[in-house]
C-alpha cells in the first residue's frame, strides 16, 4: 500500500498523477472522501477492507481514511466519522493491522504551510477546510513526526530545490515507490 497523504493544498493529487505516469501498472485505490472532505463511501467498512486479511495486495491512494480522517474530523467537526474514530478499541486493531500486517509506505506532502495556504485561498474545491488549514497542516506535521518511527514514510515538498548531489523530490520520491514495488514482487512486504 503506498499512501500519498497532507493538508488540502499540498501537492497530492499532482503527485498521485505524476507516480501514475511511472508506474502506470500500479492500482489507483477509490477515494474514500470527495473533494469537499465528505465521505463517498462507509469508512469503517472501507478501512477495514483495506486493512484486513483479505486485502489486495497493493495499490496507490490519494490519502486513506485511517490517516486523514481523524485529523481532519475534529477540526471540521464531523459527527459522522467522528463517531468512527473515537472507537478506541477499533482504532488500535486497525492501526496495529495497518502498520503490523500492512506496513503501507506512506509519502506526507508538507510543503510550507504558506505554500499550502495560498494554495487553499481561493480554490473551491477547498473552501471547506480553507479556514482551518494552518490546523489541518499541524496536525498533518505531527502525524508524519509520530509515523516516522514505526512505519515506512516520506516527506514530500515539491517546492523543495535540487543540486548536483541531491536529487529532486519527486526523484527521490519514484526511488523510494520503485524499492517498495520491488520488494513486494519479491514477496517481502505486501
Amino acid at each position: 500500500m503506498i499512501v500519498v497523504e497532507g493538508p488540502d493544498g499540498a501537492g497530492k493529487t499532482h503527485l498521485v498523477q505524476s507516480i501514475r505516469q511511472h508506474f502506470p501498472d500500479l492500482p489507483l485505490a477509490p477515494k474514500a472522501m470527495s473533494s469537499d472532505i465528505s465521505p463517498n463511501v462507509n469508512m469503517k467498512t472501507y478501512i477495514e477492507a483495506w486493512v484486513g486479511p483479505a486485502r489486495p495486495s497493493y495499490a496507490l491512494f490519494d490519502r486513506f481514511a485511517l490517516i486523514s480522517g481523524p485529523l481532519y474530523a475534529p477540526i471540521l467537526d464531523d459527527k459522522y466519522q467522528l463517531n468512527i474514530y473515537s472507537n478506541i478499541d477499533w482504532m488500535v486493531q486497525q492501526h496495529s493491522r495497518f502498520y503490523g500486517s500492512v506496513r503501507p509506505l506512506v509519502i506526507y506532502c508538507l510543503p510550507p504551510v504558506s505554500v499550502v495556504r495560498d494554495n487553499v485561498r481561493n480554490d473551491s474545491d477547498n473552501a471547506k477546510a480553507a479556514p482551518y488549514i494552518e490546523r489541518i497542516y499541524a496536525a498533518y506535521v505531527n502525524r508524519a513526526a509520530m509515523d516516522a518511527g514505526y512505519t515506512h514514510n516520506l516527506r514530500y515538498d515539491y517546492t523543495e530545490g535540487h543540486t548536483v548531489d541531491k536529487p529532486t523530490p519527486l526523484a527521490r520520491v519514484l526511488a523510494r515507490i520503485e524499492a517498495t514495488l520491488d520488494n513486494w514482487k519479491k514477496g517481502y512486504v505486501r
